[in-house]
């Protein structure tokens, strides 16, 4: 991440890719000496990035605190890259780059469908109880509705902490029975393979499924090749 200029209106980072590629994000000092949250710039190159913050700012379209949205906010905020993990890494917490990628995939996944195009200043309690009822609605367990809150609740907490709202909302976790092992359900299968696991993936399964004697037997096909 760029060290944040005094003298410039806006501050650089790098965010990666899936691919591996990375895009320059664009933060903009606000009114309040504040600064916004992140904007793809959509590109690869700083100087490009640069000219896209200032022709941006030219055009009158930076976010302010009093109407930013709940996506726009969250937007990345939990990539490896960004400002709100990598301080966290400083203050000497633990988190895993995986569980990072799998909050992101809550927002995209389960918050943004329901909240996304809320101003943050509009989610308050009852809105936080409507988005828990759609989700057990949807057939959401409570362990996967809790996780969903945490994520939540921290996103929130960063922005009550930045004055981006006035009070921070109730978000009480929900009870749930411990469920006996057994066959996962259509649902479970859905938010597990919804994560980003990539290799780690494969790797958990091959022991449990058979996998590993036919990416390694004799017969091994170009396709169980390229798998790996």
């Amino acid at each position: 991440m760029e060290a944040v200029n005094a003298k410039k209106p806006y501050s650089l980072w790098k965010r990666r890719l899936d691919s591996g590629r990375f895009i320059y994000y664009v933060r903009f000092r606000l009114d309040n000496d504040h600064w916004s949250t992140a904007k793809s710039s959509g590109q690869t190159k700083k100087t490009r990035a640069e000219a896209w913050a200032i022709e941006y700012l030219k055009s009158g379209q930076v976010i302010t605190k009093e109407n930013i949205v709940f996506k726009d906010f969250a937007d990345g905020f939990f990539d490896w890259e960004g400002p709100f993990i990598q301080k966290q890494i400083l203050r000497g917490k633990t988190i895993g780059r995986r569980h990072a990628e799998n909050q992101n995939s809550t927002i995209i996944n389960h918050l943004n469908p329901v909240i996304g195009e809320l101003k943050l200043k509009k989610i308050d309690s009852e809105v936080i109880e409507e988005l828990v009822v759609g989700l057990s609605a949807a057939g959401k367990a409570p362990a996967t509705i809790n996780k969903i809150l945490i994520t939540l609740r921290t996103i929130l907490q960063h922005a009550y902490k930045k004055k981006y709202i006035l009070q921070m909302p109730i978000i009480e976790m929900i009870p749930g029975k411990q469920k006996e092992r057994g066959i996962l359900t259509v649902e479970e299968v859905k938010d597990f393979f919804d994560q980003k696991w990539g290799r780690y993936l494969l790797l958990h399964i091959q022991p449990h499924s058979g996998y590993h004697r036919h990416a390694y037997g004799r017969n091994k096909s170009p396709a169980a090749k390229g798998c790996l």
